[in-house]
């Protein structure tokens, strides 16, 4: 069994024998699997354009176009990324891209953290 050691420092934590680094790109903190990300100080997100909106009595439906993804650093090795899904759903492929999965919530139905990290891949044809 290989003894993890989590450390954490000021943007980010980092965690040994290997050395990883995973940095919270999301504005608040994200705990998984009982370690607990604060944020790095730097929000990724995929920016919008406002569209057209459509009457669908009694509703209103407002199309969305997503764009481009913005304040998100370029691969490094060693580094990983937390991330929140649409960001990693628009940059789908970047392998260092992490999103909390397996929600843990309290009793009351709030979600208090997450038992692991899911990576978003294409589908392959």
């Amino acid at each position: 069994m290989i003894k993890v050691l989590v450390e954490h420092k000021k943007d980010h934590v980092q965690i040994h024998p290997n050395g990883q680094k995973i940095y919270n790109l999301t504005p608040h903190p994200i705990t998984v699997n009982g370690v607990t990300f604060p944020p790095s100080g730097k929000v990724a997100r995929v920016t919008e354009e406002g569209g057209v909106e459509l009457a669908f009595p009694p509703f209103t439906i407002k199309r969305i176009r997503t764009g481009k993804v913005v304040d998100l650093p370029p691969r490094k090795g060693g580094i990983w990324y937390i991330v929140s899904r649409p960001v990693a759903l628009a940059a789908i492929g970047r392998e260092d891209l992490l999103v909390p999965d397996d929600f843990v919530r309290d009793e009351e139905g709030k979600i208090i953290g997450a038992r692991r990290f899911a990576i978003f891949e294409k589908e392959v044809r």
